[in-house]
């Protein structure tokens, strides 16, 4: 595994304003507790992205974020629509769901590429 340094102040400004504008893109589409679900989602998948960045050359890394966001945008739209507050049900998994992306491009990684590659 890659050693990297704590996140920087500007990247943690970069994931926070990207989640304000899809919080605020996806409320005004809809209403507040979609924003926070989409927000939350949008969360997981690029601090996945952010965890994983030492696997981006890799010619899986890319298909599989869009099938995973994809996945997401069904799931948050189909959701939301039958849920009244998916705000409360969305939160407590947005860790979970991270720890999913992260193990799902890990174990391709090592299924393809054997246990120490970096």
């Amino acid at each position: 595994m890659v050693d990297k340094p704590p996140m920087s102040l500007g990247s943690k400004l970069a994931f926070a304003a990207l989640g304000l504008c899809v919080f605020g893109a996806a409320t005004f589409a809809r209403d507040s507790d979609f924003g926070a679900a989409t927000a939350f989602s949008v969360g997981a998948v690029t601090v996945a992205v952010h965890a994983c960045w030492h696997l981006h050359k890799r010619l899986y890394f890319w298909p599989i974020i869009a099938l995973v966001s994809l996945a997401h945008g069904a799931i948050l739209l189909r959701w939301s629509m039958h849920l009244p507050k998916p705000t409360i049900v969305v939160a407590p998994v947005v860790y979970a769901d991270f720890v999913a992306i992260v193990a799902l491009l890990f174990g391709i990684d090592r299924l393809l590429h054997g246990p120490a590659s970096d």
